[in-house]
């Protein structure tokens, strides 16, 4: 253990938060005498690590923050000379100590060094999880039994999940002005798109406002010839007369609203399937428009229950019965929007903002009901939780997935172990 690049300076404050590490006999580098009267408070934003501690050096006392780093020299390598933020650091805590630091006042920054006061033990486990090239770095040290309190702490996971994606409808909400139901419509078209055409989706939903597919709501012809008309399908050649209909339907309304449309080449068909081309995508927001225009204003009024699901399974016009694509007919086959796509809309779009809802309107109960949305919805299927079902942790709910998807991406995949209970049961082995 001579090399110490596998520390993180999220171990140091697993240490300090769980005092663990030897407390006798404190002393600073100086060997001045050390009391740590209050440790201070886990400080989750920026600034220094743990504030509002009191401490006592050789019986003065002292009240304000501390800092901790791997080494005393990182404080310079994270500019806190030159941030104001730091001017009431009473305590620095390394692990090791190779440099005193000079404050701008002119005081020495009193250190106290952890190298000697920790359980070899323990700093061997966390490099074993630290080096490990596991899926999770936890896996092979880890039992079923770790897991059995998983319920106790996946809402977390998920609130935490939750935060970070209403950030991206927070900015809708600025965009629009604050129209909910316009940006549950941008939601959905982005979703709709699944990966491969996600990016055109969003600008579909940019070029077309959805003030004016309201105007249109009364018409499945008009909210047809909107969608593929801005998407940029109506500016190709077509023989079938519904697609010349729509195109007479189009220049009608670009006229009219002043719309422009996209290029029809940025849209993918390449290695899908049919049920997930881009058009058929359209047609089926086209009648989910028409069926429900005010999906949101729906959502939020109501308890959660199957009639969400008929809510949003709507079933695109006559046309799209026997093809997937324009002027190509196919043996007939319903489009209605599948159950799966359903609770993807749910799960990524609902959700989200329900819960983002609650918070803007400071009405806990609804971004609660957002929560309790995903326990009633099943479990996602996809790479990760399917990872999950080989290491033996099942994901029974949406609410069990999203937390998964969560622990993988922001935990187990950046190494944060110390965040997380499993990492901190195999320390504490």
């Amino acid at each position: 253990m001579n090399s110490l690049g596998y520390l993180k300076e999220d171990l140091l404050h697993y240490i300090w938060k769980s005092k663990s590490f030897d407390l006798s006999d404190l002393s600073t580098d100086k060997g001045e005498t050390l009391v740590i009267q209050n440790f201070g408070f886990h400080n989750g934003n920026s600034g220094p690590d743990f504030i509002d501690a009191k401490i006592e050096i050789e019986g003065t006392k002292w009240a304000g923050n501390i800092e901790l780093h791997i080494h005393s020299s990182d404080w310079d390598l994270h500019n806190h000379s030159s941030d104001p933020a730091y001017n009431n650091v009473i305590l620095h805590v390394v692990f090791n100590h190779d440099k005193d630091i000079i404050l701008k006042n002119g005081r020495l920054l009193p250190t106290l060094e952890l190298k000697s006061r920790i359980d070899h033990s323990l700093l061997h486990k966390y490099q074993r999880l630290m080096e490990n090239q596991n899926w999770v770095a936890c896996e092979s040290l880890v039992s079923p039994e770790d897991w059995s309190d998983f319920n106790l702490w996946k809402y977390r996971l998920v609130s935490n999940r939750l935060e970070r994606k209403t950030q991206y409808f927070r900015n809708l909400l600025v965009a629009t002005s604050n129209n909910w139901d316009e940006v549950c419509y941008k939601g959905f078209l982005r979703y709709m798109g699944s990966q491969t055409n996600a990016a055109p989706f969003e600008q579909l939903s940019q070029n077309l406002s959805y003030s004016i597919l309201l105007k249109n709501v009364n018409s499945i012809l008009k909210l047809e010839a909107l969608l593929f008309g801005v998407a940029g399908f109506l500016d190709e050649e077509g023989d079938d007369e519904y697609f010349k209909t729509l195109q007479v339907e189009w220049l009608h309304l670009k006229a009219k609203y002043s719309l422009n449309n996209m290029d029809v080449h940025v849209w993918k068909f390449y290695k899908m399937r049919p049920v997930g081309f881009p058009t058929i995508r359209m047609a089926q927001m086209a009648a989910l428009i028409y069926k429900n225009p005010r999906p949101f204003t729906q959502f939020i009024d109501r308890k959660w229950s199957d009639s969400m699901y008929d809510s949003l399974e709507a079933t695109p016009s006559e046309y799209w019965k026997t093809h997937y694509r324009f002027g190509v007919e196919n043996r007939a086959r319903s489009k209605k929007i599948s159950k799966s796509m359903v609770q993807n809309l749910m799960v990524n779009v609902v959700v989200p903002l329900t819960f983002l809802y609650g918070k803007e309107t400071s009405v806990e109960e609804i971004s609660q009901r957002g929560i309790e949305l995903l326990d009633e919805l099943p479990a996602e299927k996809n790479t990760i939780i399917n990872h999950w079902k080989e290491l033996g942790v099942l994901a029974k709910s949406a609410c069990d997935s999203q937390a998964l998807i969560e622990l993988k991406n922001e935990n187990c995949s950046l190494l944060k172990c110390m965040n997380c209970p499993i990492g901190i049961k195999i320390l504490k082995k």
